[in-house]
């Protein structure tokens, strides 16, 4: 028998995992009876995985955002589509030359510039 359940009886139970049985109940699972609700879910492990999903949501709604409200070739409004091909050249360059790119244009490429000018002698 090597522990394993006869019955169906004796299948219910958390002393079924216990006796060596291949399927254990949720109870074993968890350490204890099952939460309810949200707590279920939200768990201190899962803070990391919460944290990069909204940092990644965030960025996200901002390059939509930016893109659909500020760059050239986006026409929102009747006049701005009715106008045809335009030859915008000016603010194309602006709008790809943003302030985060100027300020990454004078940084340094190293990750530890310092470390790397250490160990190169």
């Amino acid at each position: 028998n090597r522990g394993y359940a006869s019955t169906a009886s004796s299948l219910t139970g958390s002393n079924l995992y216990r006796r060596g049985a291949i399927y254990p109940t949720l109870a074993d699972m968890v350490g204890g009876a099952p939460k309810a609700g949200l707590a279920r879910w939200v768990v201190v492990e899962a803070y990391p995985l919460f944290a990069a999903m909204g940092a990644a949501t965030i960025l996200c709604a901002f390059q939509v955002t930016r893109h659909t409200f500020f760059h050239p070739d986006v026409r929102i409004y009747k006049e701005g589509r009715a106008s045809g091909t335009l030859d915008n050249h000016d603010e194309g360059n602006k709008f790809k030359d943003h302030a985060l790119r100027r300020f990454l244009r004078d940084q340094s490429v190293q990750i530890f510039p310092a470390i790397n000018k250490s160990m190169s002698g």
